[in-house]
């Protein structure tokens, strides 16, 4: 439950014009304490023996641990999610009739495995599984809608 409660499974989506496909996707794991919980976020860094453990931007006394390491996140964090979170949590795996945020992370993980990402019509198909993902974040829609973002990819170079 402390997972699910102070977790998240994130993908963002950056536009980089000078970036071969105009778009770029970041994904992570993280998990949020205040100055309190930093030995447990110590703990998580040993733990899955990757990671870092840093004070959040614009905040006196919010701390993160995060791995955005596509690998470790494929070959860690997807297996620790599968064990121990999953069976326990509601959160990452659906809301209402949809499929979970841990349904669409692993997907777009799988993805990039395949290289997907880098070509115009593999990185639509990630974009799409991105949207799918927390899909009102911190309760605010994305700042571009899909279709924007295709078009984006679509009219780069």
């Amino acid at each position: 439950g402390f997972v699910e409660g102070e977790g998240s499974l994130w993908a963002s989506i950056n536009q980089v014009p000078k970036s071969r496909l105009g778009i770029q996707i970041n994904v992570g794991f993280a998990v949020y304490q205040q100055e309190g919980g930093l030995a447990l976020l110590r703990s998580l860094r040993d733990y899955f023996h990757t990671g870092r453990v840093y004070l959040k931007p614009g905040s006196s006394d919010v701390w993160v641990f995060e791995i955005n390491d596509r690998r470790s996140l494929t070959e860690k964090v997807i297996p620790f999610f599968e064990q121990y979170v999953l069976p326990f949590s509601c959160k990452f795996v659906a809301v209402g009739n949809a499929t979970g945020t841990f349904w669409h992370f692993k997907q777009l993980l799988s993805l990039f495995e395949q290289k997907k990402h880098l070509d115009k019509q593999g990185l639509i198909e990630c974009v799409t599984v991105v949207y799918k993902t927390n899909q009102l974040s911190k309760g605010k829609p994305r700042k571009r809608t899909l279709q924007e973002t295709i078009d984006l990819i679509e009219s780069h170079g």
